[in-house]
């Protein structure tokens, strides 16, 4: 890792500089990556956690990259992409919105190729649109809604809690092309006006679909 400012309960990259983080566990409160015109800052996550109890913003006035190919990456606040941010969830990689309390927000477009995750107690609306051919996992005990698609390349699942996807005052009906699922206690539900389509296995394990 080079050229970071660690400040007070703060990771920021404001000259070149890559995290690396192949296992363990980093913790700051806010995350800033390329936060000054002409910084480069870069964090890769293999393995092993990085947890953000405020917000990560990727890409402000430099150049921000963020990628999971494995482990974790929680935010407690808000993630967003500047104009110069990148962001690439791959197959492996987790990025959880949240902690198990009231915050925690999806706050840009995502190409969901791992799991995107929120975790929650209360109720969450998120506009964003999620592409990809991921897993989309409620894992939070509140509602989480997702208005910013009506299809889905995603497997969708509910671990816990409600999540609610489509919108069901368009009439352009709701399709996904990865399955569905709910476990124990927990609901999945599909808003449409439309036709909803299917494409994948739908698994119940004492949840509600």
């Amino acid at each position: 890792m080079s050229s970071p400012l660690l400040g007070r309960h703060c990771l920021v990259f404001s000259g070149t500089g890559t995290l690396n983080v192949a296992g363990g566990r980093v913790t700051n409160s806010a995350g800033f990556l390329g936060i000054f015109e002409g910084s480069v800052g870069t964090a890769i996550v293999s393995s092993g956690t990085w947890a953000n109890s405020g917000n990560l913003t990727v890409g402000v006035s430099g150049t921000g990259t963020l990628t999971m190919t494995g482990g974790v990456v929680t935010v407690g606040g808000t993630l967003s992409r500047g104009t110069f941010g990148t962001i690439n969830l791959s197959p492996g990689g987790t990025l959880q919105i949240g902690t198990g309390g009231t915050t925690g927000v999806l706050n840009t477009n995502l190409t969901n190729n791992g799991t995107l995750s929120v975790n929650r107690s209360d109720s969450s609306t998120f506009s964003a649109v999620v592409g990809g051919t991921g897993t989309i996992v409620n894992a939070g005990t509140g509602t989480t809604t997702l208005t910013g698609a009506t299809s889905f390349n995603a497997s969708l699942a509910a671990t816990a809690g409600r999540l609610i996807v489509g919108d069901g005052s368009s009439l352009a009906g709701f399709a996904t092309g990865g399955g569905l699922s709910a476990s124990a206690g927990a609901t999945l539900e599909i808003r449409s006006k439309g036709l909803a389509s299917v494409n994948g296995l739908s698994t119940l394990a004492g949840g509600t679909i």
